[in-house]
């Protein structure tokens, strides 16, 4: 039964197995802590101890629902879970669930609250992003990759140009330089 799962979910997504057991990782790990709804989205995080972090994501949601509502939209339909975690990268974007993973900002945030909900704002757009492209059947190749993830990139960046005032520190939590 479970080799039948398997063989099912590879030849229905183009991830490696690599992504393939992340993906199996967070959908059950995203079952035993309790979520918070948001609407039609889950939010949920590795452990309890990440409330904070978790509230901030759903303070996110509630930014972007009352400064672009076309992007939230795009949020609404595209993402179904979001799944806090120490990622290495800024996060991950799963299709087949429809579930984005975003990195935790707690321990590199400092006192700036307003920065690290930005920043949750623009990987929730970037992620809400790959979702459309991938809903209009735009593969995700190597030769695609790098305008897939500029034209995420430039969405997320419209979003954050509507707040000047926090843009360093957005981008210093982001980058890791200014815009």
């Amino acid at each position: 039964m479970k080799t039948t799962i398997l063989h099912w979910l590879m030849s229905r997504c183009a991830a490696l197995p690599v992504e393939v057991v992340q993906l199996f990782l967070v959908c059950s790990i995203a079952r035993i802590v309790k979520p918070i709804s948001r609407g039609h989205i889950r939010i949920g995080a590795a452990t309890a101890q990440r409330l904070p972090e978790v509230k901030r994501i759903a303070e996110a949601l509630e930014l972007v629902e009352r400064h672009d509502v076309r992007r939230f939209k795009r949020i609404q339909r595209s993402i179904k879970r979001v799944f806090l975690a120490p990622w290495k990268s800024l996060g991950a974007y799963y299709p087949t669930g429809r579930i984005c993973g975003v990195k935790d900002f707690s321990s590199e945030a400092g006192e700036n609250s307003a920065a690290v909900v930005l920043a949750y704002a623009y990987l929730l757009i970037y992620g809400a992003t790959q979702g459309y492209l991938h809903s209009r059947r735009v593969v995700f190749t190597s030769g695609n990759r790098t305008r897939i993830q500029r034209v995420c990139h430039i969405e997320g960046v419209y979003f954050l140009r509507q707040f000047p005032e926090t843009g360093p520190e957005v981008s210093r939590l982001l980058f890791s330089r200014p815009l």
